[in-house]
């Protein structure tokens, strides 16, 4: 999960809540869920160090859609499906996930920088 608190929404937003709560309806083995917020110098220093991969989709989003607010980032075997913020989209996604199948993917817009 990532937002921006300088944009709009931190983390613990209620609609950064929803969102957690919508990723963790389903039981995924071995599931990750890491939160990044780019509102916050030193934990962007810190998924710089550790993840920066992470940190530069998170960026990449945020650059090309600014005050988007908290997003989800799906991702499985090193592939994302497109960044969402609706709480339903991310049920459906984690559905898929517990299930062990791959939604249909879409082509993610705005990360050409990645």
């Amino acid at each position: 999960l990532g937002c921006d608190s300088t944009q709009g929404d931190g983390l613990a937003s209620g609609a950064a809540q929803a969102l957690l709560d919508a990723v963790h309806h389903s039981f995924v083995p071995d599931k990750a869920v890491i939160l990044i917020d780019l509102g916050v110098e030193e934990e962007s220093l810190w998924w710089q160090r550790h993840n920066p991969e992470a940190l530069t989709m998170v960026q990449a989003h945020f650059k090309a859609h600014a005050g988007a607010g908290p997003t989800v980032f799906v991702c499985a075997n090193y592939v994302c499906q497109a960044p969402t913020t609706d709480t339903h989209k991310v049920l459906e996604l984690m559905a898929f996930q517990a299930a062990g199948q791959t939604p249909v993917l879409r082509p993610v817009t705005g990360l050409s920088g990645l």
